[in-house]
């Protein structure tokens, strides 16, 4: 079969109704053939005499398997496909429901595919041969004995199902990743996926398997090299494919809420989610024995050409809400030093959740800084971080908006001047971690974009934007 597809000339051939293999491929629900000629790079495009794609073959015959296929192909949705327009789809039978959500989503993704958010490649693993797919995914060759087709995708999030999967306190660390493989396939697959953006102190990370059966683990992070320099966190994933020959899966990321036991006696605790910070609890500060409750919020995202934040905001609360009688010792390691010493404040919220920078105030301004740590008494349990004196305003704002879990985004405008002497208008919101390789890929793709390239935004976690 590999050898036939890879002789295009009689792929490509048709008959007298404009047909080509493919097409009766399409219709016989051969998958295997698509595959492979996908992998070679046919058109899946090509019509009939009649006008009929593959995905609308494959649509009239209600074969579920080959309409998924296609549509991970990137086969275009026409309201030729549409034989249950108007329906509702709810009344549908089982199978008919399956295949209009199966289009409604492929025309929800059909932008992301065109744009290059969303990437997919199909591959012939050759035992020997190094093999890396959507930029980002490299195959690990020490299992591979024998030839088979592989299919690796990188999609959205918000394109997928992934939500009835997803905790409450569960956030996306990256797209959502989908294997399938056809043929003579190994037992296990072993991955090296790449993945923008680094895990931060207070963050532990797990891979949900949507489909399939994969576990993982981080095994590095670092910067990227080039012009555009960019965080980035490695996992080494593991597919087993004895069971099921595809795998479906997305990263998540939690914060790390730590909890120590208190007691009468004195204590020093080192969290693990700021290893270089300390609290040093005297003896006699409280009564009775209790849990301390800390959470870590990063500030680092908001602090742009001008530094307000000085350190991550420490939240601490004792699980019965008892304050210490005695003041506790603090030190926060500071991420920057680019002021004075002397402007250097530490700034407090006692609000359950501050909104504004209102609900924020100047604790302390007598500190010590020893190297790159500060230290301090803390007279109450509640939230802190090392802000400037000066820009006290500012530092209040950073700090809300780093406790509420908002991040930066990034807001540009691109124009391309196409062959028909037509306007193609982008504009896109992009988190900042991302923005740089966005910016990058329109440039490639002929986009001039506007001369101030991004402007500030802001969304929280789990929002979405269209």
């Amino acid at each position: 079969m590999v050898a036939l597809v890879a002789f295009k000339s009689t792929v490509n051939a048709v008959n007298n109704n404009g047909c080509t293999c493919l097409h009766y491929a399409s219709a016989g629900g051969l998958s295997e053939v698509i595959v492979a000629a996908v992998q070679y790079g046919f058109d899946i495009e090509k019509r009939d005499k009649k006008g009929q794609s593959m995905l609308e073959i494959a649509v009239a015959k209600k074969n579920v398997t080959l309409i998924e296929l296609l549509c991970s192909f990137g086969s275009s949705v026409t309201i030729d496909d549409w034989a249950l327009v108007g329906v509702d789809v709810d009344i549908l039978n089982q199978t008919d429901q399956h295949i209009m959500r199966t289009l409604i989503k492929q025309i929800e993704r059909e932008a992301e595919n065109t744009y290059g958010n969303n990437a997919f490649e199909v591959c012939y693993v050759n035992p020997g041969e190094d093999i890396s797919m959507c930029s980002d995914i490299t195959l690990n060759m020490d299992n591979i004995r024998n030839g088979f087709f592989l299919y690796c995708s990188r999609v959205i999030a918000e394109y997928t199902d992934y939500t009835i999967y997803r905790g409450s306190e569960d956030e996306l660390f990256s797209d959502v990743y989908e294997i399938k493989t056809w043929g003579d396939i190994p037992r296990y697959l072993d991955l090296h996926i790449y993945v923008l953006g680094i895990v931060q102190n207070n963050q532990v990370v797990n891979i949900l398997p949507l489909e399939g059966f994969v576990k993982g683990n981080i095994t590095c992070q670092a910067l990227s090299s080039g012009d555009y320099r960019e965080e980035y966190t490695t996992f080494d994933i593991k597919v087993d494919l004895r069971r099921m020959k595809t795998a479906k899966f997305v990263i998540l990321s939690q914060l790390r809420q730590e909890k120590f036991d208190v007691t009468t006696k004195a204590i020093k605790i080192i969290p693990q989610s700021e290893s270089s910070a300390e609290i040093n609890i005297p003896e006699g500060a409280f009564k009775s024995t209790g849990k301390l409750m800390l959470n870590v919020a990063d500030t680092n995202d908001w602090n742009g050409e001008e530094t307000v934040l000085f350190s991550s905001a420490l939240d601490l609360t004792m699980q019965n809400n008892v304050q210490p009688s005695k003041p506790v010792n603090m030190k926060l390691p500071l991420h920057s030093l680019t002021v004075s010493a002397d402007d250097l404040i530490i700034i407090a919220s006692h609000k359950d959740i501050p909104e504004t920078e209102k609900d924020w105030e100047i604790c302390s301004t007598n500190i010590n800084i020893e190297g790159n740590t500060v230290s301090f008494a803390a007279e109450h349990f509640t939230r802190f971080a090392v802000g400037s004196k000066n820009t006290f305003k500012k530092s209040a704002e950073s700090a809300t908006l780093a406790v509420l879990r908002y991040r930066p985004a990034e807001i540009f405008a691109g124009l391309k001047k196409e062959a028909d002497d037509k306007l193609t208008l982008i504009v896109e919101i992009a988190l900042k971690h991302y923005g740089k390789k966005r910016r990058k890929y329109w440039k490639q793709n002929g986009f001039r974009l506007q001369s101030t390239e991004y402007k500030d935004g802001i969304v929280k976690d789990g929002e979405t934007l269209e």
